[in-house]
């Protein structure tokens, strides 16, 4: 399956070496404004998704373990989530 088009901010996306990887492999990009999450709902609904899961794992584990857990944690609540 080929990727058409790429929805993405004006961060890293906009580097030379990508937008060029991007037409040289006959690929559209186009980007979104600033804190225009609706042109993106799709992946931003997948990021809260997992964010939410993870805090919530910590939380819980943090009424369990009150010495035991930080927010050092957070990467692997994020992997254990997604």
């Amino acid at each position: 399956m080929l990727v058409d088009l790429y929805l993405a901010d004006n961060g890293i996306f906009k580097a030379n070496a990508f937008v060029q990887h991007i037409h040289t492999h006959n690929q559209r990009l186009s980007y979104c404004g600033v804190n225009a999450h609706h042109k993106n709902a799709i992946a931003e609904r997948s990021i809260r998704t997992v964010s939410e899961c993870a805090r919530a794992m910590l939380r819980h584990s943090s009424l369990h373990w009150k010495d035991g857990i930080d927010s050092s944690l957070w990467p692997f609540a994020i992997e254990y989530a997604s």
